[in-house]
């Protein structure tokens, strides 16, 4: 009987390769701040490439909400889904700016960046 342990190995380094490149964050940043609370999601980087994610929760009631960005260079795409898998708000190749919008409940927000230099904020108008 042959050894399996080469076969093995192999095995488990495909295995991790597939899961990590299917992580629920899977961008590379560069010199990177980030604070996160229920309610709020902010960044500042030097280089942003790949796809991040995050969940808010708002609570039952809508709720004003803002996303302010600053793109000194490359790329930022800023998605915001609700209920159901449902698109709130979509920020394709996102200037510098603020953009308003609404939302209750559960909120999904996915980042997509090709060579980011700047950064975004996800907050609650008033809080």
């Amino acid at each position: 009987m042959k050894n399996k342990m080469p076969g093995i190995f192999a095995m488990l380094a495909c295995a991790l390769i597939l899961f990590s490149a299917c992580g629920f964050n899977s961008g590379i940043a560069v010199m990177r701040i980030q604070s996160s609370t229920r309610t709020s999601w902010k960044q500042s980087h030097d280089f942003l490439s790949g796809t991040e994610k995050q969940t808010l929760f708002l609570g039952n009631e809508p709720q004003e909400m803002e996303i302010k960005v600053v793109t000194d260079d490359g790329k930022i795409d800023i998605t915001v889904t609700g209920k159901g898998g449902e698109e709130i708000i979509v920020l394709e190749d996102a200037k510098t700016g603020t953009y308003d919008f609404s939302a209750e409940g559960k909120i999904k927000i996915t980042v997509k960046a090709k060579e980011h230099r700047g950064s975004f904020e996800i907050k609650r108008v008033n809080s």
